[in-house]
């Protein structure tokens, strides 16, 4: 039946975001929406089998519609008094603009930043965490998270930084993996301090998008 088939999904799914789920904590959320449901509809089988009427269901219904609000709200209020005191704080729910600008904080050229920074179209450029380099572009790019320290390359997943020098790792880039060239965020550098110490004074900065985008060239050992 259905009810088998849909707890087996949700098993398997739990399964696999539970092991790579590590890479980014979000990933634990995208079962929120099916468990949501879920539990709505446990209630409502739940009161159906004691025998509880209608009445009774709608009513606890809407207190749990009324304690999601409450939360929801308290969490804007939270971010709000968080972005007020720390001018570095960034959330779609705390900046100006309409809300299309808020969601979408990809570059809105970036290719013909990419080209005003003197980048070409076959240099290859390390991508910090940003997807939005391979649906904007076609260039070549290697994948990596600084906050976890791991390259994304066809044959696995290798640290960076680990046992390895600032010079070797820019040595690295350079020679092992022909780059030229680092594409990141302000925010998504401070993740890990070694990294963007390694941008300081490792690399050269290129340029600041006015989205906080940034690009740095890596500097000779």
């Amino acid at each position: 039946p259905w009810q088998r088939s849909l707890a087996l999904f949700t098993i398997l799914g739990v399964l696999v975001i539970g092991v790579f789920g590590g890479f980014n904590y979000r990933y634990a959320l995208t079962f929120e929406p099916l468990f949501v449901v879920a539990l709505f509809l446990f209630l409502h089988q739940a009161f159906e089998q004691f025998g509880h009427s209608l009445v009774q269901r709608r009513r606890y219904v809407l207190v749990l519609v009324g304690i999601a609000v409450l939360n929801t709200a308290l969490a804007i209020d939270l971010r709000q008094r968080t972005k007020a005191a720390n001018a570095t704080f960034s959330s779609p729910d705390t900046e100006g603009g309409s809300l299309k600008e808020r969601l979408d904080s990809s570059p809105q050229d970036l290719e013909g930043w990419l080209k005003g920074m003197g980048v070409a179209a076959t240099d290859t450029v390390l991508v910090n965490n940003l997807p939005v380099w391979y649906y904007r572009t076609e260039r070549p790019g290697i994948y990596y998270w600084c906050g976890s320290d791991q390259l994304f390359l066809q044959d696995g997943t290798p640290f960076l930084f680990h046992d390895r020098t600032d010079a070797e790792v820019a040595t690295f880039l350079r020679d092992s993996l022909n780059c030229r060239y680092v594409f990141s965020t302000k925010e998504l550098s401070t993740f890990a301090p070694r990294f963007q110490t390694f941008l300081e004074e490792r690399c050269t900065l290129l340029g600041t998008e006015h989205r906080d985008h940034t690009l740095h060239r890596i500097d000779a050992p």
